[in-house]
């Protein structure tokens, strides 16, 4: 898609100006730990369901382009430049206790929140959403694994507004309970980073208890966020793998059936682009990658790094403005299981994740 029209740069110049208001509404101290993607999330969708209306032409570019340009691809613009968060020298030298435990947890909150949220009844794609964007790295995760599979917006800001919402509870609720916790300020740091969803949360829970202990949550969420990239390979692979499967038995043919249904069976089966079972490797997800190798081997001068940072997280919101753009806040009416498992994960998470600290990165 490329902007075509003065109307699809309005519909782009919506989506600047709704992530300016939540940048500036994130500044104010009782909205700072929702964080200003969340937001421009929260800005768009009441813009869509109660501002006015949106002339839909199908026949030329529209204002509904220009959002739906930003959701797609400074979404993924954004994402790309936040490799420049990682540092993987800083990360090998964690070692492999680290990087091994976050690998192990990581995992396992995918597999097991993908289990809770389809027992709760909750749509597969919804599913992984919520369960990458609790294991990994919040909305950002999440927004690239509803890329991935290929989610409806109101999927992906469903699953995104509930992890930040959590995030942030658990947030003020891990200062509230630091007293009770019995952890020093620099496993209290690394307990944070384990568990807390954005970095953003970390950043605030960790950094009231010293320098130690943001150092070390940043260097364990990191570790986190670094797996971004093979999560999101293997959750293409595996939903490719999974319209593999539906494509084959929507045409193979009914030994009752007959010539003539088979045949017309088969023409209104939709192909599939990538059936060759093999794991795609999202150029956002690669740039993401090569950003983080650029930085850490200081090819990008330093003094490009709070830039690069700042231009990624407006990308971020600009694009989060887009998808609340796309969905009317009627559309998302029945979500409470969908919290409710969310909110069970994180709680599992959270147990697990205080093990982890007290068993192996701080014994």
């Amino acid at each position: 898609m490329k902007i075509r029209s003065i109307r699809m740069w309005s519909g782009v110049a919506l989506t600047a100006m709704l992530a300016l208001i939540g940048k500036g509404l994130s500044l104010l101290p009782q909205l700072g730990m929702i964080g200003p993607m969340v937001l421009a999330i929260l800005l768009g969708m009441a813009f869509s369901t109660w501002g006015p209306a949106i002339p839909q032409k199908s026949s030329t570019a529209n204002v509904a382009d220009g959002y739906t340009f930003a959701s797609k691809y400074l979404l993924r613009a954004g994402i790309i430049l936040l490799g420049v968060r990682l540092d993987l020298v800083a990360l090998g030298h964690a070692g492999i206790r680290v990087l091994g435990t976050e690998i192990v947890l990581v995992a396992l909150t995918m597999l097991v929140g993908y289990w809770i949220a389809r027992r709760f009844g909750i749509d597969e794609k919804l599913a992984v959403i919520i369960a990458a964007g609790t294991a990994i790295c919040g909305a950002a995760a999440a927004v690239a694994i509803a890329v991935q599979v290929k989610a409806r917006s109101e999927q992906t800001v469903l699953g995104v507004a509930i992890v930040a919402v959590l995030g942030t509870v658990f947030t003020v609720l891990y200062t509230l309970l630091f007293p009770w916790l019995g952890l020093s300020n620099e496993a209290f740091g690394a307990f944070s980073g384990v568990t807390l969803h954005e970095i953003a949360h970390v950043i605030a829970a960790a950094t009231p208890h010293g320098a130690e202990s943001l150092d070390n949550g940043l260097l364990v969420k990191l570790s986190r966020v670094v797996l971004l990239a093979p999560v999101a390979m293997f959750v293409g692979w595996w939903s490719n793998r999974r319209e593999s499967r539906e494509h084959n038995a929507a045409v193979a043919p009914s030994t009752t059936a007959s010539a003539g249904d088979r045949n017309e069976t088969a023409k209104s089966a939709v192909p599939a682009k990538k059936r060759s079972g093999k794991a795609p490797i999202p150029y956002f997800v690669l740039g993401f990658l090569i950003v983080g190798a650029l930085h850490t081997w200081q090819v990008l001068p330093a003094s490009w790094t709070q830039p690069l940072i700042q231009t990624s997280l407006f990308l971020l919101t600009m694009g989060m403005a887009g998808l609340g753009l796309q969905v009317n806040i009627r559309a998302l009416r029945g979500g409470g299981r969908a919290f409710q498992a969310a909110l069970l994960l994180s709680c599992l998470l959270v147990v697990v994740g205080y093990g982890a600290v007290k068993v192996l990165l701080f014994p």
